[in-house]
């Protein structure tokens, strides 16, 4: 069995054939929860996670899409000075879903 890029091909024939939310097979997207879409701009799935963040937003998701140019897949945990704006741009997205507002 031919080998590459730290799988086999069974392998990657079997991962195109599985429908999962990130190629986008579900009917609907809708009831969805908000998503930040981290994107790498010399990633070879940039284009896919594009594809998503258009679907999410088609289907009423709240969608936040960031793509840091320049940058490999795995960058943000590999210690790329981008990561460290990357990690902030998460963390601000995060806590802006997680605080709460007190009412008097």
């Amino acid at each position: 069995m031919r080998r590459g890029y730290g799988t086999s091909t069974a392998v990657v024939v079997t991962w195109r054939e599985t429908p999962t939310p990130f190629r986008c097979t579900r009917p609907s997207l809708k009831g969805l929860p908000p998503a930040l879409v981290v994107l790498a701009g010399c990633d070879l799935l940039r284009d896919e996670g594009r594809a998503y963040a258009a679907r999410l937003r088609e289907d009423g998701v709240d969608v936040d899409e960031v793509c840091y140019p320049g940058q490999p897949h795995g960058f943000i945990n590999h210690g790329f000075p981008a990561a460290t704006p990357a990690w902030d741009r998460i963390g601000g997205w995060l806590r802006s879903l997680l605080t709460i507002t007190q009412h008097d």
